[in-house]
């Protein structure tokens, strides 16, 4: 048997988002600070689209069909995770944390598939700033990049962190022994697996101790998971 290490998205993503956040954060106001807080705020977009794509891989799905679901977008993904678990769930599109998420979606692709926008130039506006102010009532924050700040990605890690919870422990309803195997990476070795489990829990740390929101899906359940296997 062919030893397999399976990488899982979802953990090294939102981990990253932290990364930049914690930078833009702690750097000066100015064109570096605007960097990392573009960082950041893209990567809790990619955390949403890792997250899907973590979901429906936990599901069995033939071949051909995962071909045309790899299609869908992030929250179809997850929509149909929920309609596919072995105790389907109602899914609800106008929930908050479904809003949150949808408009971090709505942030990448505005970002990644930019267009030429024109608009009224009135006394005082200025540049891309006034044109690209789209509202983004969720996050708390208007579509301007430019302008983004490290006050602006602490908003979105946030925003985004409480989202998660909402869906996952909420409107999923996910037990810890699920998002034990679903998120940590898997590693077959001359056949025995498991999940690979990391002690790397000083990005939660961080969220909890300076933003003041505690990822409870990771807190107070997967931690626990592991604290009941080394018991």
């Amino acid at each position: 048997m062919t030893d397999k290490f399976t990488r899982k998205p979802f953990l090294p993503v939102l981990k990253d988002a932290v990364g930049y956040t914690r930078l833009a954060k702690s750097s000066v106001q100015d064109q570096s600070n605007n960097l990392h807080a573009k960082g950041a705020i893209l990567h809790c977009a990619f955390t949403v689209e890792a997250l899907a794509n973590n979901l429906i891989q936990f599901v069995k799905i033939r071949a051909r069909l995962a071909d045309s679901i790899d299609r869908l977008d992030a929250i179809g993904k997850i929509e149909l995770f929920s309609m596919l678990i072995p105790k389907p769930r109602s899914f609800d599109r106008g929930a908050n944390c479904i809003q949150t998420l949808d408009q971090l979606i709505k942030v990448r692709n505005w970002y990644v598939h930019p267009k030429v926008v024109t608009g009224e130039l009135n006394e005082g506006a200025t540049g891309l700033e006034t044109l690209n102010g789209r509202e983004l009532d969720r996050l708390g924050i208007s579509f301007s990049p430019d302008s983004w700040t490290g006050e602006d990605a602490s908003k979105v890690m946030k925003a985004l962190v409480v989202a998660l919870d909402q869906l996952l422990l909420g409107m999923l309803n996910l037990e810890m022994k699920s998002m034990f195997c679903m998120f940590y990476d898997h590693v077959n070795i001359q056949g025995r697996s498991g999940p690979l489990v990391t002690n790397d829990s000083e990005w939660a740390l961080w969220l909890e101790s300076d933003l003041g929101c505690r990822p409870l899906f990771f807190c107070e359940h997967i931690q626990e998971r592991v604290k009941q296997l080394l018991s």
